[in-house]
């Protein structure tokens, strides 16, 4: 079965790599031209074949050569990491702010805040976190391709002083953790279902709407911390559902419509917080 073409505003692509992992499947590592606005701008993109309608992860990358009329396949590129191209994941950092005056605390009395990736893909996420935020980043990913990837053509670095990344189901880490008495500042959940095309979420697994859950996930949270999930959801009744678990486990609540009618970014605080969003986003 061919790869279906993703299409927005591309013009070209070459694909770098076609790999199957043992729980994503089939993936494509590619190389995009496109044009935004009038203006050219390549970057390089990671999709699954179970759901190739989403971009799983993209990067800007910068042609090396100030010469990019030559065939794609011939161009080398240099990628701009810590800059995120993806309205969501934008989306998802501003929700760090609902704690910073928290995080702030923690910072000027000499602690790195620490913060927990629940999906890692090609690791755009946890190159900013790392690289432009300074956290210290612990990332789970069920799929070691996955992983070999992100490092391969996405520069992400596997283990090192700011990332500890392990390879297991997400939810079993959660719960084994959480069971440790371990700590974040900040989780991120950035997953998709194994059964999306026929499921009532694309992301997160529908497992998240189960108080079970989002009671281990908030145990893991320091007392003033915050969850963020970046939620696409197929029906009404599982986004309705996910929203619920939270408000009745977390203190506040908060909806983000990333504006592409697609994705939705759900913020909520262990603590109560000032309102910070609009009011047109607010309070759910």
């Amino acid at each position: 079965v061919p790869w279906l073409v993703y299409e927005d505003d591309v013009i070209r692509s070459s694909i770098l790599e076609i790999c199957e992992g043992p729980r994503a499947g089939e993936m494509l590592v590619e190389n995009v031209e496109l044009v935004i606005d009038g203006v050219k701008e390549f970057r390089r993109r990671l999709r699954f074949k179970r759901m190739p309608n989403l971009v799983q992860t993209q990067m800007r990358i910068l042609p090396r050569s100030n010469s990019t009329d030559v065939d794609l396949d011939d161009l080398e590129f240099e990628l701009e990491t810590g800059v995120l191209v993806q309205p969501y994941l934008s989306a998802m950092v501003s929700g760090i702010l609902t704690v910073s005056s928290f995080l702030e605390n923690r910072i000027s009395n000499g602690f790195r805040p620490k913060a927990l990736c629940l999906g890692v893909g090609g690791g755009a996420l946890i190159s900013c976190l790392t690289s432009i935020l300074n956290f210290e980043v612990v990332g789970v990913e069920e799929d070691e391709v996955v992983l070999e990837v992100a490092k391969k053509y996405f520069g992400l670095e596997l283990n090192g002083p700011m990332i500890h990344l392990f390879t297991e189901d997400a939810i079993c880490f959660v719960e084994k953790q959480a069971s440790l008495g371990s700590e974040f500042d900040v989780i991120m959940v950035d997953l998709d279902s194994t059964d999306a095309m026929v499921g009532t979420s694309a992301a997160p697994p529908a497992e998240f709407i189960r108080n079970s859950v989002v009671l281990s996930v908030a145990e893991l949270l320091s007392p003033e911390g915050v969850l963020i999930i970046n939620a696409v959801p197929l029906k009404a009744s599982f986004y309705e559902t996910l929203i619920e678990s939270l408000q009745e486990i977390l203190a506040d609540v908060y909806e983000v419509d990333v504006g592409n009618e697609e994705n939705f970014v759900l913020i909520a605080t262990k603590s109560k917080v000032e309102p910070f969003f609009r009011s047109s986003d607010g309070i759910l």
